[in-house]
């Protein structure tokens, strides 16, 4: 039993003389949080570059005006609707398309505190995703005549 107990500790002597810089490096590296918030940022930045390449790039798709975005968001008919909330949930996302855990200062992304002004939860959603748009085929003309 001594004689494994001698031997493993040379071998822990033998490691720590040969690799001991490199391991306190990583040791620290770790301690300091250092490596933890560059893999969270370079996660984070993989996420957002799959939601962006993913969901809302389309050769085809065409680029919209704030206005058109807005027009395009109030009159939407309710199956539509159901289709743009049922994606959200495929994506995992709340009902404002960001992740599901996301938290609001005074509790919805849909009111601007600074301004007072209530924001279309279609607009926002269109304005992150307007890829969305031509999927589900949204047109202004189609809605100018839902409305009338």
């Amino acid at each position: 039993m001594t004689k494994k107990l001698f031997i493993l500790a040379l071998i822990l002597l033998a490691i720590n003389y040969f690799f001991g810089e490199q391991i306190d490096a990583w040791w620290q590296e770790w301690r300091s949080g250092d490596k933890m918030e560059e893999l969270s940022e370079s996660v984070i930045d993989r996420v957002g570059e799959n939601i962006v390449d993913g969901f809302t790039q389309n050769e085809n798709s065409q680029e919209y005006t704030p206005g058109e975005i807005q027009q395009m968001s109030q009159g939407l008919p309710e199956e539509i609707q159901l289709q743009i909330d049922n994606w959200l949930l495929e994506q995992d996302l709340n009902q404002y398309g960001d992740p599901e855990e996301t938290m609001y200062a005074g509790g919805t992304p849909t009111f601007d505190e600074t301004t007072g002004e209530t924001t279309n939860r279609f607009e926002l959603i269109f304005s992150k995703f307007p890829g969305l748009i031509d999927q589900f085929q949204v047109s202004l003309e189609e809605l100018r005549n839902n409305q009338e």
